[in-house]
């Protein structure tokens, strides 16, 4: 699927939930906040509303009690901060408690929070029309007050925070780019403020920023910072008693690109999250301190399940089933809008294909003539490959059958199953052999999003 729905130039948000889980927040082209959401089966993007936010608004979000309650931080459309929330206990998002702080930001603040157990506590951070750091203080004793006032940072800083405790009392270090262009961590430790090591000199104007803290039994607290460099590439520092420079985990990018970190399994699994030149979000991972390496993660193409949803009368919600029949001879398609109490769920078959022609019998009548506008819940199961490249191909009636195209691929899938013998495997094999591919290798290319699925 497509990130095209990602605004150019959105922040991005992420909260893990639990290990392997996460909660990952961007926002779209039409101001909406977006949601998706990884599991230990893979990601999951949902589709229910959320809320809105002023363009390009910046984005920060908790979590707390295994992802069952969420908080996002954004800015409205009128300059004050803002608190959505999410609660498994009620349906919906609805608008927090901060939001009868009023407190106006500067127009191009970014925002970083934080979150720990003990009665409760956030911490919200965010520039104010000064340009000095505010930092906004929740527990469930006082409710939502100003807290400490931080230094000034460069106007449209990038901000990051993290918390850690240590002999229960809690340590805090906010990261900004400062006037001087370089940038600096506060720390809190002891109940009060003070300057930290970090100085990283030159990173570009609005550069992002953004940092994840662990602890181990063996080494203590682990830091990791994550930030733009003056090449436009997102660097990483590291902290295990003493800040190392520990190379490029992409890039280079736009300048400003926004981007967001996690860690799970005590820092031996990293994440950061990315908006590329192409508007896509994009994810880089790191396991065991090793190389870094394409994540799994993909935002979908809201456009299409829009599309389906006002042609189905339907409204978005978090579910939607995909059916693939990939079939010998015959494939389809068939997708359910799943809406459990509420409304009857939506079923329908895929009924337009790419130059589908007249006949469904290949074997029978193959005819150039297309349909010109009739329609057939099933698609020829046919690849036809590039043969000066063989990461292009045709599928389905965009292939004439007697040129060479591979059929009947799902045969040789199972080899425990009998094969028709209109359809000898030995024929099927040797397409297969001159192409360099191997059964799985073809039954795949054809459920991409360029073949069946597109």
């Amino acid at each position: 699927m497509s990130s095209a729905q990602a605004q150019d130039g959105t922040d991005v948000a992420i909260t893990a939930t639990g290990e392997y889980e996460c909660k990952f927040y961007y926002q779209d082209t039409t101001r909406v906040i977006r949601e998706s959401i990884h599991l230990v089966s893979g990601w999951r993007h949902t589709t229910t509303p959320t809320f809105s936010a002023k363009p390009a608004t910046p984005l920060a979000a908790i979590s707390f009690d295994a992802g069952k309650e969420v908080r996002v931080y954004c800015v409205s459309v009128d300059g004050y901060l803002e608190e959505y929330g999410y609660s498994s206990k009620q349906s919906g998002w609805w608008g927090g408690a901060l939001n009868k702080l009023k407190f106006r930001v500067a127009a191009a603040s970014k925002v970083a929070a934080v979150y720990w157990s003990n009665n409760y506590n956030i911490r919200v951070y965010a520039q104010g029309l000064d340009n000095k750091i505010q930092e906004l203080v929740y527990d469930n004793s006082s409710g939502w007050r100003k807290g400490a006032i931080l230094p000034v940072a460069e106007d449209g800083s990038s901000l990051a925070a993290v918390r850690w405790e240590k002999e229960g009392q809690s340590c805090l270090r906010v990261y900004y780019r400062a006037s001087d262009s370089t940038v600096k961590e506060h720390c809190y430790e002891n109940s009060r403020w003070f300057s930290g090591e970090f100085n990283i000199p030159e990173i570009p104007p609005y550069a992002s920023i953004t940092a994840v803290v662990f602890s181990d039994s063996r080494a203590g607290v682990h830091l990791r910072v994550f930030l733009q460099d003056s090449g436009a590439s997102i660097a990483a520092y590291h902290n295990d008693g003493a800040w190392n420079y520990q190379g490029t985990v992409i890039g280079p990018l736009r300048p400003g690109r926004r981007f967001a970190a996690l860690e799970w399994k005590e820092g031996s699994e990293l994440r950061v999250f990315y908006q590329d030149d192409d508007n896509k979000i994009h994810e880089q991972a790191q396991s065991n301190a090793g190389a870094w390496y394409k994540g799994d993660f993909n935002t979908i193409d809201t456009c299409a399940i829009q599309a389906i949803s006002s042609v189905c009368g339907f409204v978005l919600q978090d579910l939607v089933a995909i059916a693939l029949d990939f079939g010998t001879t015959f494939s389809g398609i068939a997708y359910a809008f799943i809406n459990p109490g509420k409304k009857e769920d939506v079923t329908a078959s895929i009924m337009d294909w790419p130059d589908m022609p007249v006949s469904l019998f290949p074997l029978i009548r193959l005819s150039s003539t297309r349909l010109e506008g009739r329609r057939q819940p099933k698609v020829l199961t046919l690849i036809s490959y590039d043969p000066d490249d063989p990461t292009k191909f045709k599928w389905g009636g965009q292939v004439d059958w007697r040129t060479g195209a591979v059929q009947g691929v799902k045969l040789l899938l199972d080899s425990n199953q009998p094969v028709p013998l209109y359809l000898p495997t030995s024929n099927i094999k040797s397409e297969l052999k001159k192409l360099k591919k191997d059964p799985v290798d073809v039954a795949a290319t054809a459920a991409t999003p360029d073949g069946l699925c597109r």
